[in-house]
């Protein structure tokens, strides 16, 4: 399974709001849902992989036991560096 985790509020980014200033789209459209989504997909029993969008290619090489998640960290305001992929145990 892949999920792409932008933090939340990405998805105004292509609509007619990102004309607005910074702040406000900040305020009233990118709300951040502050849930780690590896930490839900161990919860759940699968295996949780933190990777970017240009390794993306490489994890989908690796070959998997059972349930595997593969979080893509996008850059976001909170988060302006993504993480390098790591196997979480």
């Amino acid at each position: 399974m892949i999920v792409m985790d932008d933090g939340g509020g990405r998805i105004f980014s292509g609509l007619e709001h990102a004309a607005a200033p910074p702040e406000l789209l900040r305020r009233f459209f990118t709300t951040p849902h502050g849930a780690d989504i590896a930490v839900a997909a161990r919860a759940l029993g699968a295996q949780p992989v933190r990777t970017t969008a240009e390794q993306l290619p490489d994890q989908l090489d690796e070959p998997a036991k059972g349930l595997r998640v593969l979080v893509v960290q996008e850059k976001t305001s909170q988060n302006p560096s993504p993480a390098q992929p790591t196997l979480l145990r």
